[in-house]
């Protein structure tokens, strides 16, 4: 690989790193996408893994029995940081070395407990190959770019076209009859994984939850909340929105910016994302309060299919009872199709139209993993919602990313109901009472048709929260 050993090895011994015998510990650690991405530029923002790992911690601490969600949120925060701790201090201390930084010349560098990973950008080829020889990385690969879960359309309108009705969506799902029985949401908080969120909103400002641990943007630090793209106020509203917009109008959102003001995120900001979830913090990171875990996430942005990146990310998700709900895609209708998280342990959530149908543009499976997704259908296209650029403006857009709002708005009213319910019983009272009378189109994906329940189309089918809740009573 072109490497320079002695050199290597002589910065090695003099900053006391362990090693193993020989260049043939590289080609394992060294990830073949991130061998071709350094073949043709010769460098990369890249994502270091530890040995150690934290999957052990996860499975433990899956099993065990907390009084409170606080208490299990805690015990997940103390358990990675303090393995994240003792397995990065060595080579955290190496990269901090002033000679190290000047014989390899990279960027910034970040723990990230959540996932016992070490991010570095614009890491050299040399400085891979190095690492590469250290005894307590396993493997090495590229910081890769996600998107959002593109709208296929979107436009705006004028508050003054606007009638107060609940959209139909929140109708096609039976929101309101929920909301009858006097649940609608209060006690669950839901977070955003998106764009950001205008907190001034009309439909949205009184569900804020405002303090100092409700918004971090890990690429600028800033310190108020704001959505300078759309995306994630749009999704936001359709979860919670006041005035017949949202779902579970009395639960309360907090957000983190995982996608810049283009649609694209590092998976190093979702991870950084994803582990202010299990313990938020300040706007800067700092004060970790594991109190204030959120119940539920909605995520509308994803990548190619077939990749375990975010796994463990998900796993500790499941461990502090946060419940992870997934846009499945626009990739769609070609068969395989569903893009990665949507094809994790995941509520994977594909798009249904108001002619009841599966709309065309959303994503099918089976997954690279041969398993079903998605797992089910909510209402997608032409989804009018909160507009980011005044208080008192909306759009309409269509996608995945608006069936999936759906499905994290239905998840905040069962636990509104009843906060005890996991992920499994959540996704069994979604899936076993959804509604399956909606208009096949004749495709088939994995030898299923589109008419048989469940499908790689259409999952278990469009949820109908009327009665999965009355599934509870």
């Amino acid at each position: 690989m072109g490497i320079r050993l002695g050199n290597i090895f002589i910065l090695l011994a003099l900053f006391g790193t362990f090693i193993v015998s020989g260049s043939c510990a590289l080609e394992p650690k060294i990830d073949k996408r991130l061998s071709k991405t350094l073949e043709r530029v010769g460098y990369a923002n890249i994502l270091v893994s530890m040995k150690d790992g934290t999957r052990d911690i996860l499975n433990e601490l899956a099993g065990k029995s907390f009084s409170s969600r606080t208490e299990r949120s805690q015990a997940l925060y103390n358990a990675l940081t303090a393995r994240a701790t003792h397995s990065q201090s060595h080579t955290l201390n190496w990269l901090e070395e002033p000679a190290i930084l000047k014989s390899f010349n990279y960027g910034k560098f970040y723990s990230l407990w959540i996932t016992n990973q070490i991010a570095i950008e614009f890491a050299s080829r040399e400085l891979i190959e190095t690492l590469a020889l250290m005894n307590e990385i396993s493997r090495i690969q590229e910081d890769e770019i996600e998107e959002l879960v593109h709208p296929v359309d979107s436009h705006s309108t004028n508050a003054e076209s606007i009638q107060v009705v609940n959209q139909w969506g929140v109708t096609e799902i039976r929101a309101p009859q929920v909301w009858a029985s006097d649940t609608r949401g209060a006690g669950i908080t839901i977070a955003s994984i998106d764009t950001g969120v205008r907190p001034t909103h009309v439909i949205l400002s009184a569900n804020y939850v405002n303090d100092t641990h409700s918004w971090y943007d890990p690429y600028d630090e800033s310190e108020v909340a704001h959505d300078r793209n759309g995306h994630g106020t749009h999704t936001v509203g359709t979860v919670l929105g006041r005035n017949g917009f949202g779902v579970a109008p009395e639960a309360k959102w907090i957000a983190c910016k995982g996608l810049s003001d283009t649609g694209s995120g590092t998976t190093t900001n979702l991870i950084r994302c994803g582990q202010f979830l299990v313990c938020p913090t300040t706007f800067n990171g700092t004060d970790p309060d594991c109190s204030k875990t959120p119940h539920v996430v909605c995520n509308s942005w994803g990548g190619a299919s077939g990749r375990t990146v975010y796994d463990e990310m998900i796993e500790a998700w499941h461990v502090a009872g946060i419940i992870p709900v997934v846009s499945a895609g626009n990739s769609g209708p070609r068969c395989s199709s569903v893009g990665t998280p949507g094809d994790r342990d995941v509520i994977s959530v594909g798009s249904t139209t108001s002619d009841n149908t599966r709309s065309s543009f959303s994503s099918v499976g089976p997954t690279s993993f041969n398993t079903m997704k998605p797992d089910v259908s909510a209402p997608g296209s032409t989804i009018m919602s909160a507009d980011h650029r005044f208080d008192n403006t909306y759009s309409i857009k269509s996608g995945t990313s608006m069936a999936a709002p759906h499905v994290v708005g239905a998840v905040a009213l069962l636990l509104s109901k009843n906060p005890d319910l996991t992920y499994v019983q959540i996704k069994h009272l979604l899936q076993s009472y959804a509604d399956r009378d909606l208009d096949p189109e004749g495709y088939n994906c994995d030898f299923i048709s589109d008419n048989a329940f469940p499908n790689h189309h259409l999952g278990y089918g469009r949820i109908n929260i009327g009665r999965s809740m009355a599934a509870l009573n």
